[in-house]
């Protein structure tokens, strides 16, 4: 019977110790971190930024380019050879069959640094968590969008919910 107790034991222990649940960090890495947004829609007269999304298909990614006004894919248009367009280009049908994407967009000041705390995956959810801090020194406070481009292993499942947390 004591026996029994101590595996008992030890088996919660590990559930403590490890986690009883289907989260997962997910390893990352990130591709464009700068000012910027990936585009902008008019809806009803007024102006939206886009906001965030994970990206999963090469064809998912021209639709949201072409629904957010980003001419990434445009031969003549005007950044089509920014880094950002390129790196937009870049992640062709290839690129897909191992990677994912998620692009989120924020406003921030100059006088905040963004990092990504941790991606965690859950139950056809992916949290990310953004953690801003103050930089040393003195600085303008006037908002501008910045994005952020994040390279993640292919999840292989559809319908999954990204959820952005800045702190």
């Amino acid at each position: 019977m004591k026996k029994l107790f101590y595996v008992c034991i030890i088996l919660v222990e590990i559930c403590i110790l490890t986690g009883c649940s289907n989260s997962n960090l997910l390893d990352y890495t990130v591709l464009y971190d700068q000012e910027g947004t990936l585009g902008y829609k008019i809806v009803d007269n007024k102006s939206y930024n886009y906001q965030h999304n994970i990206i999963t298909s090469y064809q998912q990614l021209i639709d949201i380019c072409d629904e957010w006004n980003n001419n990434s894919f445009e031969e003549d248009a005007e950044n089509y050879n920014s880094e950002l367009a390129k790196l937009i280009r870049s992640c062709d049908k290839k690129y897909f069959i191992e990677n994912d994407l998620i692009i989120i967009s924020f406003e921030t000041s100059n006088y905040l640094k963004t990092k990504i705390k941790k991606i965690e995956y859950n139950n056809s959810q992916i949290k990310v968590e953004l953690k801003q801090t103050n930089k040393n020194g003195v600085y303008t406070t006037e908002a501008y969008p910045w994005l952020m481009i994040i390279k993640i292993d292919k999840l292989n499942e559809e319908n999954i919910e990204l959820n952005v947390n800045i702190g």
